[in-house]
This record gives structure tokens, C-alpha cells and sequence, in this order.
């Protein structure tokens, strides 16, 4: 949710229809129909040639003019720059609700749609769409770094349990855990040896690099521990 309890909204800005809409049936796989997103993909009369237009993805801020944040992921290049201008062609009260991000279009779409649809706030949302390629980083020869997210605060309960799917902590498991974890006033954290992750991180939880019969240990601190 962002800071006045309205739903989040996501616009898609690529340069081409099929992978803005491919990434958008992506997202709705991973969250339904209960997430806002709206799309500004493709040139021409009918979007199917390559390009961006600032017209269609000021369009698209208004198709999401009732969503309290609208988070906005582009692909590349003139990408950016049209949505930029999009956004200073928007009325003052859009525009502070605009929140245009950095982050890889696919990864971060995915980690920003699974964060707002389970009621996150928006600077979450955001910090989950930047982090989009902690998976992947986390298999290079580098060590990685401890997964976004983990809480700090102390934790009262911990439980080491066997992660039963064969796939491991894989992307849909990892986003049921983000969305049960929203659920709970607490500070849950799922550790596996020295990586931790909070169970609201969908990048996290997916970095900790949990296999089918694996062990994670969970901890819990706050009221609802």
C-alpha cells in the first residue's frame, strides 16, 4: 500500500507490445487479478512497432489515477527518457505519486508486483524492484551479500524446518511466503547458514538458495511472533 492506504499500481513502459504484455501475464501468474498494472508499450497505430510514446504512458498514468503510488518499469534507452517526460506532463497531484525506478524491467516487475500486491508500502515495493537481480548475483563467483530485507531486530521464536517442494524455495513458494509474512505484525527472517532474508523480500527469500529437502531455519520477533 502506499502511505494513504491506496493500492499500488505498476506501469509496464517497453519498447515492444509482446514483451510488455508477456511480462504482465508473468505478473499475473505470480498475483491474479488483485494488482493494478497498466501498460505503455510499442509505437505506431497499433503498438507493434519498436519505439516509446510520452502521450501513451501519460495515458496509462491515467488508468491507475485511483492507485495511492504508481511505480513505473521501463526496458531501455528512450524508454527512460519518455517516461520522465510523461511524468512532467502530469498534473502536480500525479506527479508526486509517481515513483519511476531504476530497476531491470522483468526482475524487477516481478519483485515490485509480488511486494505491492501483498500491501507492502512503496518504498518496499521499490527497494524490492532495485534488488531484482539478487538471484541471479548470488551465483556469480562473488560472494553475495546478505539478502534485502533481513530484519535486525531480535528475534523471540526460531524454528529450522525441511522445505518439502523438490524445486526448493523456488519463485511461487517464495511468493506465498511474502505475502503470508504481510499478514503478521512481526519481524519473520528465513536463514540458510550465513544468508538471511526477510519472509517479505521476494528477492531475498529466492537469494538464499533453499533446495528441495533443504533445511531454512525461521525466525520470528514483534506481537504476532
Amino acid at each position: 500500500m502506499s502511505a494513504d492506504g491506496a493500492a499500488i499500481g505498476l506501469v509496464l513502459v517497453s519498447h515492444s507490445l509482446a514483451l510488455a504484455g508477456a511480462t504482465e501475464r508473468l505478473l499475473r501468474q505470480m498475483v491474479g487479478e488483485r494488482l493494478p498494472i497498466a501498460l505503455a508499450a510499442g509505437a505506431g497505430p497499433d503498438g507493434t512497432e519498436l519505439g516509446t510514446n510520452p502521450t501513451g504512458i501519460l495515458a496509462a498514468f491515467a488508468a491507475l489515477a485511483n492507485c495511492g503510488a504508481i511505480v513505473v518499469l521501463m526496458d531501455i534507452g528512450s524508454a527512460v527518457l519518455s517516461a520522465e517526460l510523461a511524468r512532467d506532463l502530469a498534473d502536480e497531484d500525479m506527479r508526486a505519486r509517481i515513483h519511476i525506478s531504476p530497476a531491470p524491467f522483468v526482475e524487477g516487475a516481478l519483485a515490485a508486483a509480488v511486494a505491492a500486491a501483498s500491501g507492502l508500502p512503496v518504498e518496499r515495493v521499490l527497494a524490492e524492484a532495485l534488488s531484482g537481480l539478487a538471484q541471479k548475483q548470488s551465483g556469480q563467483d562473488a560472494p553475495a551479500a546478505p539478502a534485502n530485507g533481513a530484519p535486525k531486530t531480535r528475534s523471540e521464536i526460531s524454528r529450522t524446518v525441511t522445505v518439502a517442494d523438490p524445486k526448493g524455495l523456488h519463485l511461487r513458494p517464495a511468493a506465498q511466503c511474502v505475502e503470508l509474512a504481510a499478514q503478521f505484525e512481526a519481524m519473520i527472517r528465513f536463514r540458510n547458514g550465513a544468508r538471511a532474508a526477510g519472509a517479505d523480500s521476494l528477492t531475498g527469500l529466492m537469494a538464499l538458495g533453499v533446495a528441495g529437502g533443504g533445511t531454512v531455519t525461521i525466525e520470528a520477533g514483534g506481537p504476532d511472533a
